[in-house]
């Protein structure tokens, strides 16, 4: 699940960096954003090639199958020595996608409506709010997990953002950890 303003993908161990997702009929601004379940989005991370091709533009870099040419994905936390300069997740091309996400249900919320399992799939734990060790901020000792989800919601966006209680689009997704080009050619042999 995303709540807007805090986006957190369930692995198999739960990351909670900052991510965006990119796919078509996704948007936010949009009064009804999300037209269809099973909608496929790819997730764009923060990443890193190679030194050899820090100063190569992503849409210039050779296809990984002509080269070796490995991503590291900031959201991995251990940076190894090969990585070059770390990239924002704008600029991540299509194919280095490791994470497709395809939308379950869509739903409309308040954001205090949260539940703890909600605040889970967020990414928020007894252990740490962000649960990732790479990541250093953690709010007071709360330990209920609806409250902790809701201070970080203000961390991200703000004093008192929490308090207003905003209407939210809540989503549910499938994480498929593949290519969202391997996905959609997996699907479509499927059907």
């Amino acid at each position: 699940m995303i709540l807007v303003g805090v986006a957190a993908i369930d692995r198999q161990s739960r990351v909670s960096c900052a991510l965006a997702v990119h796919g078509e009929g996704i948007g936010l601004g949009e009064r009804k954003p999300f037209r269809q379940t099973r909608q496929p989005a790819w997730v764009r991370e923060n990443w890193a090639v190679g030194r050899g091709y820090d100063g190569v533009k992503p849409r210039q870099l050779p296809p990984p199958e002509k080269l070796e040419i490995k991503f590291y994905y900031m959201a991995d936390c251990q940076k190894p020595e090969w990585a070059g300069v770390t990239r924002p997740n704008i600029f991540m091309p299509r194919r280095a996608s490791r994470l497709t996400l395809e939308l379950t249900e869509v739903r409309v919320q308040r954001l205090q409506d949260i539940s703890d399992e909600d605040a889970l799939a967020e990414g928020v734990n007894t252990d740490n709010p962000l649960s990732r060790p790479c990541l250093s901020w953690s709010p007071y000792q709360v330990t209920d997990l609806r409250w902790r989800y809701l201070l970080l919601w203000e961390h991200i966006n703000g004093k008192g953002t929490a308090r207003e209680n905003p209407w939210v689009w809540t989503l549910s997704f499938t994480v498929h950890q593949q290519n969202i080009d391997a996905f959609l050619k997996a699907r479509e042999a499927a059907t």
